[in-house]
């Protein structure tokens, strides 16, 4: 039987052996890596939907609390400028929301979320500089719904526009936008809904 020369190959044996279990390790960790991101990008994305959809619900509140106060319904939702971005903020003195309307787009500093840190309303979230500023950004477009009762139907009138008769005001167009950046880009999360003067008519 004619001897074979195995000189070396114990050493391609290891080197195949240490390829494979690299190969093995390094695929573990980038679907480790990916599976963090991922997780990360929902909780973020989370956030931002519960900060939109808030948004939309103190509009809500505004309008009801007017209609309560015996107000026109939109008159907490307007400002005398015809300027209907606006941005979300809590006020602890007086102990209620209010709306900003500085802002005219998310660039905006005032657009800013902040995280507040400590004391009664320790993880509060909010567009007023109280504690820790975050990554996300927020700002809230409150346009008049028109009725036109000769072509009967509604629009939404743009910035600076205003129901002009014969066109009614019936309600407002509230669209809450939320932006942020990651590692892997930005994102932005937009929540809508039309909320109607139910008294109209």
């Amino acid at each position: 039987m004619p001897m074979i020369n195995q000189k070396g190959q114990g050493l391609i044996e290891a080197m195949i052996a240490i390829t494979v279990i690299l190969t093995a390790v390094v695929g573990g960790l980038s679907l480790m890596i990916s599976s963090f991101a991922a997780g990360e990008q929902s909780a973020n994305r989370i956030i931002a939907s519960n900060l939109a959809r808030e948004a939309v619900e103190i509009a809500r509140n505004f309008r009801d609390s007017a209609w309560l106060d015996g107000e026109a319904f939109d008159s907490w939702l307007t400002n005398p400028e015809l300027d209907y971005s606006a941005v979300p903020f809590y006020d602890p003195a007086a102990g209620h929301w209010n709306f900003n309307f500085l802002p005219d787009d998310i660039t905006h500093e005032d657009c800013d979320v902040y995280i507040v840190e400590d004391g009664d309303m320790a993880g509060l979230l909010n567009n007023s500089a109280l504690g820790q500023k975050t990554i996300f950004k927020r700002i809230v477009m409150l346009n008049p719904i028109c009725w036109d009762p000769v072509d009967k139907e509604e629009s939404v009138a743009a910035e600076g526009d205003t129901c002009i008769p014969p066109l009614e005001a019936i309600g407002v167009n509230v669209s809450a936008q939320v932006s942020w950046q990651e590692s892997r880009g930005g994102h932005t999360v937009t929540a809508q809904e039309k909320l109607y003067n139910w008294r109209w008519r």
